[in-house]
């Protein structure tokens, strides 16, 4: 907090008069960061393309997000249980909109029909965790999330889909 008062050229007594504390206002930026995200995320929506063309787009601006935070502040929001709650309440906010991107994806052919997709979108709430196992390890976030999408994606997609996939990891193997 010292840190951040200097930063911003206030006073500490000025800052914890606009947060109580350190979690208030880690959860506001967090906040902020969803709304971000969210607002980005609708935008890519409105555009033309595939899900899957839209989703790349937003891999792509996240995978940017991700080398820029350090490993270490997601680390230390997981010590505040607010962060954590809020985080869980937005991914499951976040299934009704991930069930229609599947559904989607079967009309557009790209991803397989007859899969329960409800057992899909329960999965990602079950990759959180192991996302947050992952971080306490000697991985490279972006790297572990641009694996677990990879694997994902390619097991629910039909060969249309798979080749959009490794067309565009390819692409990202030779942007590195």
């Amino acid at each position: 907090m010292d840190d951040i008062a200097v930063a911003l050229a206030i006073s500490k007594r000025t800052l914890y008069e606009t947060f109580k504390d350190k979690e208030d206002l880690l959860l506001e930026i967090v906040r902020d960061h969803y709304v971000q995200m969210k607002e980005f995320s609708q935008g890519i929506g409105r555009q033309e393309g595939s899900v899957l063309e839209k989703l790349f787009m937003v891999l792509l601006h996240n995978l940017d997000d991700m080398h820029k935070v350090n490993k270490r502040f997601i680390q230390e929001l997981q010590h505040y249980s607010r962060i954590v709650d809020f985080m869980h309440e937005a991914q499951k906010r976040k299934a009704a909109f991930t069930h229609v991107f599947y559904e989607t994806g079967v009309k557009e052919g790209l991803f397989l029909d007859g899969i329960n997709y409800d057992i899909v979108v329960a999965l990602h709430e079950y990759l959180q965790g192991f996302i947050d196992f992952v971080l306490y390890r000697d991985f490279d976030f972006a790297e572990v999330m641009k694996t677990i999408i990879y694997i994902h994606l390619r097991g629910i997609s039909t060969e249309k889909g798979k080749r959009m996939l490794e067309e565009f990891y390819n692409r990202l193997k030779s942007e590195k």
